[in-house]
């Protein structure tokens, strides 16, 4: 009875409590991690009552579920939940705080956290506004297919904010958004911070008031008919209608659902090993990201992003290579978090450049420039002395030829003259020529013949 009790008060979701020590946690399975959350949705299974639908822990707000969502069991976390088409949605209505569907009313700011295996598509999480007509308030999160990254968008009906950020596809990332009204908008990665959004941008959004306190996974399916949900595992959803402080999130008690076991542990051990985690340096986009899914292990003990000691080993000029790069490096901490994808793609935004290589990246325009402009001059000599030799030939070939004379085109039969009615022979040329005097036939003087009858009449 005593230990019933004692389970019973564990999992009641107490508003203030903080996060439990993930020490504490591994000693006793039956500990749930997230005991202070407002809602807790473990997302390992799904029951099949009137509607199939996944159990909040907390809030008693249950998920209902489409028929396309599935489980699975996955080597990493154990039971989870995945979407695999773009119609496939979980939806949490009515929501227990008017917190979650518009921020404006979260007096104590707001915490959202998950597990993400995002694969591919474009809606992954939303609520309020979001879930409707695609502004807020309330937030969302999505795969931005223009810039190909991950964006987190929340706003109240004044006031955005939104975090770009990298999309490590087929891996799992542990993703922690917290926000408050005066210190902005945080974004953690497997409990290390990432960047943040202080201030936000002025916007006017309509009051949803109470009609939309709707939380959506996936692509809510009965609001918009043309949206395209994502492709994703999604694990330990998980929402406080307050701001957690850095000190929680770095107790990482996320990590108490990570499965741990031999094959877990060999597998970080290869994966500390491997140059995209153990140097500093090394940096090779095809092969360091995708790590995740060469090495399919969850290592709180490995930071992927360690600083490299000559800082510029691996690159080659002060240049950006990718579209955004201003944008990214505005944001705070990002350049740090992702050292090495910001080194080898946006380098001179991120001001990675050191005066050596800056220089060195000055002379390679300047040298680039010159061989570019010699280059041209000397297609276009080669392009004059080709013309000028053609120009050349062509006149010796008419004076080694001579003047054009005509051949003689005259048949070796006789033929006639039809004025005359000549016979002319072959050897004649029979072509006019100025001297020739044209030909007159003589005149002859007709005479008329009288009969000897008319001569009589006549005398």
């Amino acid at each position: 009875m005593l230990a019933v009790v004692v389970s019973v008060v564990l999992c009641q979701c107490l508003t203030h409590a903080g996060y439990l020590s993930s020490n504490v946690m591994r000693k006793d399975e039956n500990v749930k991690p997230y005991n202070s959350a407002d809602h807790y949705w473990s997302l390992t299974k799904i029951e099949k009552r009137k509607d199939k639908i996944v159990k909040d822990e907390c809030g008693k707000r249950n998920a209902r579920v489409s028929d396309g969502v599935t489980t699975k069991n996955d080597i990493e976390l154990g039971r989870v939940v995945s979407l695999h088409t773009k119609r496939d949605y979980l939806i949490m209505t009515p929501l227990k705080s008017r917190c979650i569907s518009d921020p404006f009313y979260c007096k104590q700011g707001i915490t959202i956290e998950l597990w993400l295996k995002f694969r591919r598509g474009e809606y992954i999480l939303s609520s309020g506004g979001y879930t409707k007509r695609l502004v807020g308030p309330g937030f969302l999160l999505q795969y931005n297919s223009k810039i190909h990254r991950l964006q987190f968008l929340l706003s109240t009906r004044s006031r955005l904010w939104s975090i770009q950020f990298n999309a490590k596809k087929s891996t799992w990332v542990h993703l922690l958004f917290a926000w408050e009204r005066t210190q902005g908008l945080v974004v953690y990665e497997n409990g290390e911070f990432l960047t943040k959004d202080e201030t936000g941008d002025n916007v006017r959004y309509p009051s949803f008031v109470n009609k939309y306190r709707t939380l959506a996974v996936g692509d809510p399916g009965i609001f918009i008919k043309l949206r395209s949900g994502g492709r994703f595992e999604i694990g330990h959803l998980v929402i406080w209608t307050r701001r957690l402080l850095p000190q929680e999130i770095k107790l990482k008690a996320f990590m108490a659902v990570v499965k741990q076991d031999s094959t877990s542990r060999q597998c970080c051990r290869k994966k500390s090993n491997d140059p995209c985690t153990a140097d500093g340096c090394f940096y090779d986009e095809a092969r360091c990201n995708n790590i995740g899914q060469k090495y399919p292990c969850i290592c709180s003990a490995i930071k992927e992003n360690k600083t490299c000691p000559n800082g510029v080993r691996f690159q080659r000029s002060c240049h950006d290579i990718a579209n955004d790069c201003s944008t990214l490096a505005r944001q705070p901490n990002y350049c740090d978090f992702y050292v090495k994808e910001m080194r080898a793609s946006c380098a001179k935004s991120c001001n990675f450049c050191s005066p050596t290589v800056a220089l060195s990246s000055n002379v390679e325009d300047e040298d680039s420039k010159i061989i570019i402009v010699a280059i041209a001059v000397g297609v276009t000599c080669v392009l004059m002395l080709l013309i000028m030799i053609a120009v050349v030939m062509a006149r010796m070939n008419s004076k080694w030829q001579g003047e054009f004379v005509p051949g003689n085109n005259l048949s070796g039969s006789i033929t006639a003259d039809p004025n005359t009615q000549e016979m002319i022979a072959a050897s004649v040329d029979p072509a006019a020529r100025i001297t020739d005097v044209p030909f007159k036939s003589p005149k002859v003087k007709k005479t008329t013949k009288v009969s000897r009858v008319e001569h009589a009449m006549t005398s």
